[in-house]
């Protein structure tokens, strides 16, 4: 609504302007305080259609985990920011190879707006979109079955609590990502990231390039980095969701605007 880089507000935005201009006015210290409070905050400060309400336990299994984070099929931050993969399926396919020949378990967190939620320009319900395009492919069910691979697409699985379970987390371009990143997992990003790119992530951006980079993340330490973007990036660069918040930046953009 109110970035001036670009229209997709969703997928390109001043993040990374903002943390080149604060890292160095943020200290350590700060930003570990950040990262020790942010899982409270993240967790009341969701909308309804981002919450996993439901605390099913995953079931046990004596495979490390490789935790998908799944986004809404057509949103404009997947769709502008995918690139050379085209489409989540492609990453789902290459993915669960690597996981079945390293033994493995891959867990499919779908979005949760996808069961219940729909397009916000014509108003379709989702149903459950990319769950449908998995079953559209033979391919990557065969892969999955070989796996026992687990797809979340009734949100039953809390998306926190499987990303402390997993041992390397996937997505697209998901603020997900940068959340399990606080929470010191690796991240393995596929797309393009509004916090990709900076050294706490493990960037994938075309399809030869994942099995690599996997290998590194099961090693991979994330840096301190991650809770210095983190703390820039939700205390800084973003506000709050109220009318009087959207106020004030009507009103710093006229001023803006007048003094030029």
């Amino acid at each position: 609504l109110w970035d001036n880089l670009s229209g997709i507000t969703t997928n390109k935005n001043l993040a990374h302007n903002f943390y080149w201009k604060y890292r160095d006015l943020i200290s350590d210290r700060e930003a570990e305080a950040f990262r020790g409070t942010y899982r409270q905050k993240a967790l009341v400060s969701k909308s309804d259609q981002h919450r996993c309400p439901c605390h099913d336990r995953l079931p046990e299994t004596d495979r490390p985990v490789v935790l998908f984070l799944g986004q809404v099929y057509t949103d404009s931050s997947l769709v502008f920011g995918i690139g050379e993969w085209r489409t989540p399926i492609t990453i789902l396919e290459k993915l669960c190879r690597w996981c079945n020949a390293r033994d493995y378990q891959l867990v499919v967190k779908l979005h949760p707006k996808e069961k219940e939620g729909g397009n916000p320009i014509n108003r379709n319900a989702n149903d459950k979109l990319t769950y449908r395009k998995i079953q559209e492919s033979e391919a990557l069910i065969d892969l999955l079955r070989e796996n026992r691979a687990i797809i979340d697409s009734e949100n039953v699985f809390n998306t926190y609590e499987l990303i402390q379970l997993a041992s390397v987390a996937v997505t697209v371009n998901s603020q997900a990502g940068l959340e399990a990143a606080l929470l010191g997992k690796p991240v393995v990003v596929a797309g393009d990231a509004f916090y990709g790119g900076l050294g706490f992530t493990l960037d994938a951006p075309e399809p030869h390039l994942l099995d690599h980079q996997m290998d590194a993340a099961r090693i991979f330490r994330v840096p301190g980095t991650a809770a210095k973007f983190g703390c820039i990036f939700f205390e800084r660069y973003c506000r709050e969701k109220t009318p009087a918040a959207l106020l004030s930046l009507i009103q710093e953009s006229l001023s803006l605007t007048k003094n030029k």
